[in-house]
């Protein structure tokens, strides 16, 4: 549950959110503890709010589809050796601070959409 001084957004941020969550809306929790300011990376590129994600509530709405990282097994490890490996995988960090000191929050799980209606 994000902190009492934590902004949750009025109705201009949820018109926003609604038109990012059209476009796919994968999103994250937010990280209890977490306050503004703070950044979001995707696979370590710093993302925009308002461009590359909204936060609505309890969550991190962003404007594309991300891909949650898949565990590795012998076989995938394997194959990787033979024929390289690359997959459309992202991870999802948050920096912020948190009592006064530097915090980051690093592989936040993803969701899928908000199911519409």
């Amino acid at each position: 549950m994000p902190p009492e001084n934590y902004d949750r957004g009025g109705a201009g941020d949820e018109a926003c959110c609604a038109s990012v969550r059209g476009v796919n809306g994968s999103r994250v929790r937010v990280p209890d503890g977490m306050s503004r300011p703070f950044q979001v990376f995707v696979n370590g590129v710093e993302q925009a709010e308002g461009a590359d994600f909204t936060v609505t509530g309890e969550w991190i709405v962003f404007a594309r589809e991300l891909i949650a990282p898949k565990r590795e097994d012998a076989k995938s490890v394997f194959r990787g050796f033979f024929w390289g490996r690359y997959k459309p995988e992202h991870v999802v960090d948050v920096a912020c601070q948190v009592g006064g000191r530097a915090h980051v929050y690093s592989h936040l799980a993803i969701e899928p959409a908000d199911p519409p209606g």
